[in-house]
This record gives C-alpha cells, structure tokens and sequence, in this order.
C-alpha cells in the first residue's frame, strides 16, 4: 500500500476493488485475488534486472491487503512471474466454472503487475476493465 500509485491512490483503488468484488459476489460472480510471492519470483534474463532483486523482503508485500475485502469463497492465486495463468491453476479454476468473462480491477505495478489476459495471458477470456 505504500508504493506511489497513479493516476489514483493506492487505497482508493483497493477502496473501488472491494465495491466491485462485493457487487460480483452478490450477484453470483467469482471473486479471484492474484498475488505475487515476491521472495520465489522466478528470475528471468532481462535488459534491466528488478529494482527488488537482491533486497530483502517483508513477507506483507506478497500478501493481499486486509482492506481489500478477501472472503471465504474467493479464489486465491499466488505467482511466481509476471502471468497469472502460466505455471498457476487460474486457468483450470475458471474453465472448471465455466467462467468466460473476466473483470479487471487492480494496481498495475513493475514489480509484481497484474493479470492482462488483453495481451494473450490469458485462455481466450471477454476482458472488462474497471
């Protein structure tokens, strides 16, 4: 929460994440969460290495936020790289549910980013971005 955030706070955007995910769950949808375990983030040959590579990590950065809404129900993803469906049950968990339209809310960040399943990382899925 205390990275800089534009063009909208952080907390205001965890603020807006959770009206959607309790609009969606009221209306039957499937809330999924996606981290990223900073700590086994798999390296890659890159131009630029992470700005986070080498440092030491507070395991909080891995973990989504208590403001955030998380509840029982929800489906929590943990990955290790910058897709949330390569190397993850996000996929299989959504196909299993028939799930075939995915709403996108969230930060997007350089270390860790978020789920763009708009960019072919994801199974083919209708995006709705919030």
């Amino acid at each position: 929460m205390g990275i800089s955030a534009a063009p909208h706070p952080a907390t205001q955007v965890v603020q807006r994440n959770r009206k959607i995910a309790d609009e969606l769950r009221a209306r039957g949808g499937l809330v999924v969460w996606v981290r990223v375990n900073l700590k086994q983030f798999i390296q890659l040959p890159v131009d630029e290495p992470s700005p986070l590579e080498g440092k030491p990590l507070p395991d909080e950065l891995s973990e989504i936020v208590r403001s955030a809404g998380f509840q029982d129900g929800d489906l929590l993803i943990t990955k290790r790289h910058w897709g949330a469906f390569a190397g993850t049950s996000l996929e299989p968990e959504l196909r299993s549910r028939g799930i075939e339209t995915v709403v996108l809310t969230g930060i997007s960040t350089n270390g860790g980013g978020r789920i763009n399943a708009a960019s072919g990382d994801g199974p083919g899925l209708r995006v709705r971005r919030s």
